[in-house]
């Protein structure tokens, strides 16, 4: 999760309880930003978000990774139309 410690539309609180609740999930608070930290500091989110893409979880059963919540078919959800 990204966010920025003076972001009022996502407190940074919310984001703390997210990262404290999901399991490998990792919180980056850039100082001085709001909503759009991602655009306040573009070189230092992709290099972060690189170097989480790049970890190696733990595959259950030597298979591909399981998602910890159910995905939904497409169309259906948030925003579907």
């Amino acid at each position: 999760m990204v966010n920025g410690d003076n972001d009022v539309i996502v407190p940074t609180v919310n984001s703390y309880h997210l990262q404290q609740n999901l399991p490998n999930s990792a919180l980056i608070l850039y100082p001085d930003a709001n909503h759009g930290s991602q655009y306040q500091y573009p070189e230092l989110f992709v290099e972060q978000v690189n170097q989480f893409l790049s970890w190696d979880l733990p595959k259950p059963n030597g298979n591909q990774a399981e998602l910890a919540f159910p995905t939904l078919p497409p169309g259906e959800g948030v925003g579907a139309l």
